[in-house]
């Protein structure tokens, strides 16, 4: 976030005759100060008929605002093809003075990109200067500041006392006035009273005052009453109070001269506490380029030293521990950022980077909150300010689309991405220089997105486009989008090696390491982490193409890297080096060398484990897939009792992240209990493995009703090991039919990964012995063709109900045969459906009802049974299977409640009607 531009000396208005207030300004380039003609500058808040005016051959401009005064708000911008402005990104806040001859606004530009060169020949020269310059200039400021603070405090002090002093001689000054009236008004009181008194009565002092007045002598008079005296005295303690007040007066001029000193000395100081934290900002950035974070650090505290509401040195500080990985410490300062900050824009950038914050520390319903806040502030900052902040708010919803796939919220992530990626088109159209870069990493979220929903097509076109529009951009300057190329390369990498196009994914990962490797020429250290990366998928790829020594040296190189990035950022990239270990245990694993792999997983453990001490829940999955690949390879020693407890605490920690993160782990959790069904069934433990296969078994169903090819074929193994169940047991039939249903399920995804095993074991354990099952099917043979032959419905059911009856009788003989059980299931429903078109409708809810009875997994039998249910005037019967199945899946693309008018509609258009039937289709939703 950039902090707000203090004390711009831009500020250039005065009052017209005609009430209109003008704005005064220069364009200067930056550095130089050269003056810039022919630059249009664009003031909101200024007259409908003159909102921009264009510098002429000395820089100057003006702008007329009508309707504004002194004090008033307006924002400045510049619309140019050639230069930036340098004084603010977007727009330059002016605050309207009545001195606009006094002062003028500068606005300084530069050549677009010439303030990022500038920037790197900074980082060469300066580096060493600002820090020996910010450690120099620091201690002296202190002392200066001590000092200063010492004087402020000693006058502050002084003027308080004269203060004081003077109040207590004005209190003096104000009695001593009254009490002087008081006595003249006596004296004249007595005066009086002597006309009225009889002397003869009165005493002796009386008499003489009397005399010495009547004889004109009124100041005797006075002294024989002491009046005079009195008086005297007061005007002795006028006079001195008089003196006290004009010495006063003549400190408090002096200590005016003097406060205003030590204002100016303080402004002086504030500016010299500007100046240094600029030093101390650019010190943190070419700190932080050196990946110097601790030096980075201690500069941008100590500007909070300096001015402790900085909301940029808060932020920035806040973003140098999320780059470490601190995101504990980071947030506490992103929210004190969020305290000082003064207006939307820096409120809303803010709220966004909270929003980062808590998602990668896990805390998804106040990330959500705090991007929502965000978001509400970046669209009404759009609203106010056409053509800006636009790409703030897609960039908001991008958050927003990634924190929802983190927490499975899949329908909200896409809906998010979506409305995201409309705003960057939209963006990209008007300016692709400009907002290329934005629709090519929504671009790239997008793929990431459909990745994570087993959507690879979509991914794919994603990421295309998003290297399209990269690569567009590149033509220009092809050096600033090799970083983001690279990344691209590697995630469509990813993609294709995830579906073992091995052949597609190399000549992109070595693209990509290729480009890693030239921008690490110029750049100590900066990309190693890129290239653990590379070095690692590169690994991966190799390993899924046997080609294990080169899968290893990937696997090395990655280690290389992320064991130094770990020694000096912990926190940051000891999650990459377990995973990294993970796929080297992984390959040894394959290859045979089982210590070799119990050594990379066991130090993988270990890391993970004290990684999950600090935050559980963000390391919890890397720890539950180390402890799956070690049981596995217990398992592979027949360690069976290490393999279950490795397994367990795996299982475990799947169900605790499940309960905060319904359905996110439910594969991983899915495979795991399959893993320990098969570990009972290797300790010959039947009821056991039958319970873990209940659990297993409808996890699968569900992931495969949303995902067929990514899951189907696990469903395939829950099939699989059932059936060893079975031939523990010596349920030949069993195991026969089971095996048979999970070979189907096989040869539609023949490279799914167990679907290999399940080929092995279907060649290794199925027999072919069920001679009663298959003389029953050459007896059907026949009738079977006639069903295929004849089109109408109500032809076929004369041959479908021989086939019944041949298999009906076939299993009768031999009840234990569960191939005759599974077909005569299949038969009787397909019977059910043909025998309505025949009007035989309670045959047909025989037929429908004994299929459900034979078959598990026959619930497309309710179809024909409500139907004849309906036409048999049973229609609350045919309703309750109305509403009991009408909402659930009949297939892939349809829901029940569609199949169940189909049937309404066929019959009818065969003539057969039911006058329920319209009862029936409000029921149903039409």
């Amino acid at each position: 976030m950039h902090r707000l531009l203090p004390a711009l000396l831009l500020l250039i208005l005065h009052f017209t005759a005609t009430a209109e207030t003008v704005l005064y300004g220069i364009i200067t380039y930056q550095n130089t100060g050269e003056r810039v003609q022919a630059i249009q500058v664009n003031a909101r808040g200024a007259s409908p008929a003159i909102t921009k005016a264009t510098s002429d051959s000395e820089g100057v401009f003006r702008l007329v605002f009508p309707d504004r005064n002194p004090g008033d708000t307006i924002f400045l911008s510049i619309t140019t093809r050639i230069y930036d402005l340098v004084n603010h990104p977007r727009e330059l806040e002016v605050v309207l003075p009545d001195n606009p001859g006094e002062k003028q606004v500068r606005l300084v530009v530069c050549k677009k990109g010439e303030r990022d060169r500038n920037a790197i020949e900074y980082y060469e020269i300066s580096t060493r200067y600002i820090t020996d310059s910010y450690e120099r200039r620091q201690k002296e400021l202190s002392r200066e500041v001590e000092q200063l603070e010492a004087r402020i405090g000693q006058a502050e002090s002084n003027i308080g006392q004269l203060e004081e002093q003077l109040a207590v001689l004005e209190q003096e000054k104000d009695e001593l006035e009254r009490s002087y009236q008081a006595q003249l008004d006596k004296a004249w009181a007595l005066a009086e009273d002597f006309s009225r008194i009889d002397l003869a009565q009165a005493d002796s002092i009386y008499q003489k005052a009397f005399r010495l007045f009547t004889g004109g002598k009124i100041g005797e008079a006075r002294a024989v009453l002491s009046a005079q005296s009195n008086l005297k005295l007061l005007w002795q303690k006028e006079s001195e109070i008089t003196a006290e007040a004009e010495k006063l007066a003549e400190m408090e001029a002096a200590l005016a001269r003097q406060r205003r000193r030590l204002e100016q000395e303080k402004e002086e100081l504030q500016a010299g506490k500007e100046k240094e934290i600029k030093k101390l900002q650019l010190a943190a950035h070419l700190a932080e380029l050196q990946l110097d974070f601790a030096a980075a650090e201690s500069s941008l505290l100590s500007i909070l030293n300096l001015d402790s509401t900085d909301v940029g040195a808060f932020s920035r500080i806040a973003s140098l521990y999320s780059t470490l990985n601190r995101q504990a410490d980071a947030i506490p300062y992103y929210q004190k950022a969020l305290q000082y900050s003064r207006d939307a824009a820096q409120k809303a950038e803010v709220w966004a980077n909270l929003g980062n914050e808590f998602r990668h520390d896990g805390r998804y319903e106040e990330a959500e909150t705090a991007y929502e806040e965000a978001l509400a502030l970046f669209r009404q900052l759009a609203e106010s300010q056409a053509g800006h902040y636009q790409e703030a708010v897609a960039a908001t919803l991008n958050n927003l689309s990634a924190l929802y796939l983190e927490w499975n919220a899949g329908q909200k992530a896409i809906a998010t991405l979506t409305a995201s990626l409309g705003i960057c088109r939209r963006l990209a159209n008007e300016n692709p220089q400009r907002h290329g870069p934005a629709l090519a990493r929504t671009l790239s979220n997008a793929g990431n997105l459909y990745t994570a929903f087993n959507n690879p097509e979509k991914a794919e076109e994603a990421y295309r486009e998003a290297l399209q529009v990269r690569a567009r951009l590149a033509k220009d300057a092809p050096q600033r989008h090799l970083e983001e190329l690279a990344t691209l390369r590697n995630s469509l990498g990813n993609l294709y090696w995830s579906l073992k196009d091995f052949e597609k994914a190399e000549p992109l990962f070595l693209e990509a390491l290729e480009a890693y490797r030239r921008l690490a020429q110029d750049s100590s250290g900066r990309y190693d982490a890129d290239l653990a990366i590379i070095h690692n998928n590169l690994g991966n790829l190799y390993r899924g193409r046997q080609e294990f020594e080169q899968s290893e040296e990937g696997f090395r190189q990655a280690l290389t890297l992320y064991r130094r990035l770990a020694r000096e950022n912990p926190r940051r990239y000891e999650p990459n080096l377990a995973s990294t270990l993970n796929n080297l245990g992984n390959l040894h694993s394959d290859t045979g060398r089982g210590q070799a792999a119990m050594e990379a997983y066991t130090e993988a453990l270990e890391a993970y484990r004290r990684l999950s001490r600090a935050n559980a829940d963000r390391f919890a999955p890397g720890l539950a897939t180390t402890l799956t690949n070690l049981g596995a390879l217990y398992y592979a020693a027949e360690d069976y009792q290490r393999a279950a407890t490795a397994y367990e605490e795996a299982l475990e920690t799947y169900r605790r992240l499940s309960a905060a993160q319904p359905g996110r782990y439910e594969p991983e959790a899915a495979a795991i209990i399959n893993n320990l069904a098969l570990l009972h069934l290797n300790l010959g433990e039947g009821e056991k493995v039958l319970a873990y296969l209940s659990q297993s078994r409808p996890l699968y169903r569900k992931l495969a009703e949303e995902a067929p090819a990514a899951y189907e074929a696990e469903l395939a193994r829950t099939f699989m090991i059932e059936a060893f169940v079975w031939l523990q047991r010596g349920a030949q039939s069993k195991a026969n039919a089971l095996m048979l249903e999970a070979r189907a399920i096989a040869e539609r995804y023949p490279e799914a990964p167990y679907s290999a095993q399940v080929f092995r074991a279907f060649n290794d354990f199925y027999r072919e012995t069920d001679e009663p099952f298959e003389q029953a099917l050459e007896k059907a043979a026949p009738y079977e063709k006639q069903v295929a032959e004849r089109t109408a419905y109500a032809d076929k059911a004369a041959p479908q109900q021989e086939i019944a009856r041949i298999l009906s009788e076939a299993w009768a003989a031999h009840p234990d045969n569960q191939l005759l059980k599974n077909e005569l299931a299949d038969a009787s429903g397909e019977l059910s459906a043909y025998l309505l078109f025949t009007r035989q409708f309670p045959e047909a809810e025989q037929a429908a009802r004994r299929c459900l009875e034979l078959g598990e997994d026959h619930a497309w039998a309710n179809v024909p049974l409500a139907t004849s249910l309906l036409y048999q005037g049973r229609f609350e019967e045919a309703k309750s299977i109305y509403s009991f199945w009408g909402d659930v899946w009949y297939n892939r693309e349809q829901y029940f409640r569609e199949v169940f008018l189909e049937y309404i509609e066929e019959l009818e258009a065969e003539g057969i009607s039911h006058p329920d039937a319209g009862r029936a289709r409000e029921v149903l939703g039409r």
